[in-house]
This record gives structure tokens, sequence and C-alpha cells, in this order.
């Protein structure tokens, strides 16, 4: 979880040193999306002091190709329209 600006930003990394078990995008998958907004709204409810702030869902993939580190960083990965 992180900050920026006016909106508070949930942030999943995901770090894959092979691909047996895909990608690390294919890691969020429906499931874990709604875990993702259960684990927020507990958060939010113990936080309520960032009640009136904007909410959104980033995604931080970390990957190997050979010794070489890839990163992907994909914002708003999530539909967060159900808060």
């Amino acid at each position: 979880m992180c900050r920026k600006e006016s909106t508070i930003v949930f942030v999943e990394v995901k770090l894959r040193k092979s691909f047996s078990k895909g990608s690390p995008r294919e890691a969020i998958t429906f499931f874990k999306a709604r875990r993702m907004l259960f684990a927020a709204k507990c958060w939010l409810n113990i936080h309520r002091e960032y009640s009136e702030m904007n909410y959104r869902f980033d995604f931080v993939g970390v990957s190997f190709e050979k010794e070489t580190p890839k990163i992907d960083y994909i914002e708003n990965i999530i539909d967060s329209s159900e808060f």
C-alpha cells in the first residue's frame, strides 16, 4: 500500500524465477482480485482517515530472463468500482 497525491494505491507484487507456474501477471486471477479487494476493505475499515480518498490497484511483476530481471508495472489492474 502506498499513497500518490490524493490516491491510495494497493500494490500486488509477484516474483517469478521461472515460468513453470506462468508469468507474474497470470497470478492475478479472479479469485486473487477478490482477495485483494477484501484486504483493501479491511485496511480501510481500520484506517478510516483515508476513507475520502481515491483508490486503485496496481501490479508489479518481476521475472527473470536468464540473469536479467524484467519488471512489468500495470496501473489499475483491478476495477475497483466495487468500493
